[in-house]
């Protein structure tokens, strides 16, 4: 596994800012600690948390040209936004340029953006090491990192309460596998009312949808 991620490091160096790098090993380190904590194997994780942003060197048009040509079918809001189509991009680029055939890791790549019905445990790690890796900060963050070693699903839930409120502040729509994911996860929790985390601006972290 150390051989793969090697290579995959010097790829993500090389083609993404600095910022961007270090915002991808933060999140392999944070995966990593959070399958351990919860029973998903720490190496598995890894390798989706330094894979989940290596799409992004592609700008969304670009994304939404390649994906169409593999195959896949953009929605009408990531038509709108193709810059919510870089974890279906970095999921090709994992299975083409590295080789990945595991299909829960690039489940968890695909999906790491929207969020998705049917979550794994897997693409809930990713999900939400995106959110609470250590370069994240602002106030909102704090919380989110201790729920996140108690409870992957009530965690889920904070993090897409700071989604939708961020989306909807900057007048764009909302995808609807975000919704699905969170009617479904917050109906299985039965909970009402008592999962809030107050919403900062993350617009300075690069934090959207």
């Amino acid at each position: 596994m150390s051989g793969i991620l090697d290579e995959i490091r010097d790829y993500i160096r090389k083609e993404l800012k600095p910022e961007r790098y270090r915002h991808s090993i933060g999140v392999m380190e944070t995966a990593r600690k959070m399958a351990a904590c919860h029973g998903e194997e720490p190496e598995r994780a890894a390798l989706a948390g330094i894979l989940h942003d290596c799409g992004k060197h592609c700008s969304g048009s670009d994304s939404l040209r390649l994906l169409e040509a593999s195959g896949y079918v953009p929605d009408e809001v990531e038509r709108f936004d193709p810059d919510l189509l870089h974890g279906r991009m970095g999921a090709l680029v994992a299975r083409e340029k590295f080789r990945i055939s595991d299909a829960g890791i690039l489940s968890a790549i695909a999906c790491h953006t929207t969020g998705k019905s049917g979550m794994s445990k897997l693409d809930k790690i990713i999900y939400i090491a995106d959110y609470i890796e250590p370069n994240r900060d602002g106030d909102w963050v704090s919380p989110l990192r201790t729920v996140a070693f108690q409870n992957l699903d009530r965690c889920i839930i904070l993090c897409a309460d700071c989604t939708l409120t961020y989306v909807m502040r900057k007048g764009m729509p909302i995808h609807p596998d975000t919704i699905r994911m969170r009617n479904e996860i917050l109906m299985s929790l039965g909970v009402q009312g008592d999962l809030h985390v107050e919403h900062t601006d993350r617009r300075k972290n690069g934090q959207s949808q």
